[in-house]
């Protein structure tokens, strides 16, 4: 019996563990900046995607973006590069936080080329060392 009951809160310890913070709380809009949402897709289709950035006087970008999945799991990492015309070059420059679900890894992101159009962001990114690749589709949020 005492088996049977170690074993029961042993795996309900587990479940609850693993459904904990499966979403972040959501990036909030910041004063002269954009937020953008939408979707990513490479290694995990399923990743929501929320990207907070700033552009200063020459054209120089600084940001945040979030990624989360209920698969996956989520992280939030710092990124910087510049806007000219109707693209944004980035990378990212680190983990603000990274919580990857129990089988997956988070890597940086080498580069990131999104084209704006109206309220409309669509982009690629790709990470050498997860050699992963992918595409976003976001929608300005603000």
């Amino acid at each position: 019996m005492n088996k049977l009951l170690i074993a029961f809160l042993f795996i309900l310890t587990g479940y609850s563990y693993l459904s904990a913070d499966i979403r972040p709380k959501a990036l909030k809009p910041k004063d002269n900046c954009e937020l953008w949402v939408g979707t990513a897709s490479g290694n995990d289709p399923s990743v929501q995607v929320e990207f907070s950035f700033c552009i200063n006087r020459n054209n120089e970008v600084t940001g945040v973006l979030q990624w989360s999945s209920t698969r996956s799991g989520w992280n939030k990492r710092a990124v910087n590069g510049y806007k000219k015309e109707n693209e944004i070059i980035l990378h990212d420059e680190k983990f603000l936080e990274n919580k990857p679900n129990r089988g997956w890894v988070f890597c940086l992101i080498d580069e990131y080329r999104f084209s704006l159009n109206n309220n409309k962001m669509q982009g690629e990114y790709i990470s050498n060392a997860c050699r992963d690749k992918g595409q976003f589709s976001l929608v300005r949020r603000n």
